[in-house]
């Protein structure tokens, strides 16, 4: 078990710490991917333009 943790004390701490900056920006990317879709819906109104740009492009409107 020693030798476990002297292997664990030979990492710097600075790749501990970028270590776990990384898992912070992992977390924050998986809330916003999450949250994007209801936020482009809600906030920009994409959902129904793009609907509408569809219907358009279907029916010859664009070509």
């Amino acid at each position: 078990m020693s030798r476990y943790g002297n292997t664990l004390s030979q990492i710097p701490k600075s790749i501990w710490v970028l270590g776990f900056v990384s898992l912070l920006m992992d977390i924050s990317s998986e809330m916003i991917h999450s949250l994007l879709p209801l936020f482009m819906v809600t906030t920009l109104g994409t959902l129904r333009g793009t609907a509408y740009g569809l219907d358009n492009c279907r029916a010859g409107h664009f070509v």
